[in-house]
């Protein structure tokens, strides 16, 4: 069991120390893990992301938190990577200077084994075989011609 630990405490690590984004959200779609490359990449601090909720569309009540809301729901991983498939996709953000920007990221499924073994702990209420998924964004921004050749090879 130490050694389970130990190599999930040096995965955990490793990840916090990557120059990619790197995330996690569990199965009620909030933001479990964050590295400090992704709050880089949002302009945040990872106190502000860790925790929040990335629905689709998700409308927040208080005023001020509209912003950081809708800023992080370009986060929510596409529904086959929640149902538990790996897909490759985009991630957006809006960046310092208010230009959307987009990075290609591997969706990768956890199952609670694979949680805890990144040094996450599932809910209790997770009783799905899969509780969340690991998000590992590229290095750089899609280019424009990138970003346009995605856009048109899209059904």
């Amino acid at each position: 069991m130490a050694k389970m630990r130990a190599a999930g405490d040096s995965l955990k690590r490793l990840f916090e120390q990557s120059g990619r984004p790197i995330y996690a959200v569990d199965a009620a779609r909030q933001i479990a893990f964050c590295n400090a490359a992704l709050a880089t990449w949002f302009g945040l601090e990872s106190d502000r992301i860790i925790g929040r909720l990335v629905e689709y569309h998700s409308e927040p009540e208080e005023e001020d938190e509209r912003d950081l809301t809708s800023a992080l729901t370009g986060l929510c991983p596409p529904p086959p990577a929640l149902a538990g498939q790996y897909v490759r996709g985009t991630v957006s953000c809006v960046d310092r200077d208010g230009r959307l920007v987009h990075r290609y990221a591997d969706f990768v499924p956890l199952d609670a084994p694979s949680l805890a073994a990144v040094g996450l702990k599932p809910r209790k209420t997770d009783a799905s075989k899969h509780v969340g998924v690991l998000v590992l964004l590229d290095a750089a921004d899609l280019s424009p011609q990138e970003l346009a050749t995605e856009l048109s090879d899209a059904p």
